[in-house]
Order: C-alpha cells, then structure tokens, then sequence
C-alpha cells in the first residue's frame, strides 16, 4: 500500500516513493539476536566461573559445555542462511550477532590458555594464602624431610605434615594440606574432576616429585612463590 505525506510536493520525486512498511518479522529476528548474544554472555561467564579454580568447578563446566555446542551449532545455521540470501540478493548485510560470538569465543579460548579468571581471583587472596603457608612450613621446620607413608596417625610429626586447613581460605574451598621438603601443597576441595588439584607454595621453586597419594603432579606458574597444580590420587 502506498502512503503519501501530505507535506510533499506533487514535483517532489519522493511522491511517487512507495513507503515500505516495517515488517514484524525483522523486530522478531532482532530480539532473537540479542537473545542469542545474551544467552552466548551468560555461558562465557559460566565457563570463566569453572575454571576460576586450580582444578575446575564441574557442574557450572560441563553446563558451559553444553551451551558452546548449542551456541556453535545455531551460529553455523544462522551463517548458512545468511550466506545463501547473500547470494540469492534478499539480503545485502550480515547481522552483527555473527561477528561478536565468535569475538565472544575467542575471550574463552584465551582465558583458558593463560588461566586468566584463576589468576584474577587468586591475586587478591595471595597475600593470605602467603600467610598461611609461612605459618604452617615454620610449625613442620625440622620435619619437613621425614617419609610421610611412615608416620603414624599418632606421631606429632603427622601433624606438621599434614596440617588443618581453614574451610575457606581467600575465597577457595580448601579440603588438606601436605608439608613436602620443597614447599606445601593445599588441596582444592573439589578438584579437577577425577583428579586431585591445588595451590602450592614453593619458595625455591622446586617442584615436589609426589608419592603415593599425590601421583604425577603438573605444575603452573601463577607468579611468585605460588603455583597451580593437579595431580592423579
């Protein structure tokens, strides 16, 4: 249907214009982009959550998971359509939403590779953990070298080496703690999933070769004195 705007001129080419209606469908598909980035946010948050820890934090990743592989199969949909309408000429512009979930994906590949989220929330809580280690390695000074599969439950020395750890220590839920020669090693409550994983503090930046309950433990560097690490149980 045309409409005239009675303010043209009947010599003012833009008469003749036909005005194009807006059609329901384009707001339709508009909020369903922003749904789609929102909900792309909401999973790269999930994500950033699980892996703020040494190990990871396995319902919140597994779900994270699940909403990457929902998100990739929809983009590569969305990208097919868009490309054949391209082609065919019933459209001449790609909706920004498939330019910034990728961007999006590309955040959580890097925040994986340098641990960004574990070291941003371990920062603040550095000097506490600091804290905690010195006390403890300066109660277990004089036993630190002794074979801790010897000790029994009893022996004195069993509690220097096997110190009490708070609940929560800077955010973290902790589980124990081990006394080895090059440093200590504080258990993450929940590992990484079947493996065991952690924080270490190891002041000459030796890395303890483990022992029966502590198998093949890896190792990563979060500046300092401090590492991150998981290890088989």
């Amino acid at each position: 249907m045309q409409h005239v705007d009675p303010a043209i001129g009947w010599d003012d080419p833009a008469y003749t214009q036909p005005f194009e209606e807006p059609r329901p469908g384009r707001h339709i598909g508009r909020w369903l982009a922003m749904a789609y980035v929102g909900f792309t946010c909401v999973v790269a948050v999930s994500y950033f959550w699980a892996i703020s820890v040494p190990g990871m934090r396995f319902l919140p990743w597994m779900a994270s998971l699940y909403g990457v592989a929902l998100i990739v199969v929809v983009w590569i949909v969305a990208a097919v359509v868009t490309l054949v309408r391209l082609l065919r000429g019933t459209n001449r512009r790609v909706g920004r939403y498939l330019l910034v979930v990728p961007l999006i994906g590309l955040v959580m590949l890097a925040a994986r590779i340098t641990e960004a989220p574990l070291r941003l929330r371990f920062e603040p809580a550095r000097s506490e953990f600091t804290d905690f280690a010195q006390q403890t390695l300066a109660a277990a000074e004089g036993v630190v070298s002794a074979d801790p599969e010897s000790l029994a439950g009893d022996d004195p020395a069993w509690d220097a080496l096997n110190p009490d750890v708070p609940l929560v220590l800077g955010g973290f839920p902790l589980r124990d703690a081990r006394v080895f020669p090059e440093g200590l090693v504080i258990f993450d409550r929940e590992g990484a999933f079947l493996d065991d994983a952690g924080l270490a503090y190891l002041p000459e930046g030796e890395f303890p070769a483990g022992d029966g309950s502590f198998e093949s433990p890896s190792f990563r560097s979060l500046g300092g004195d401090w590492y991150a690490f998981t290890s088989s149980w």
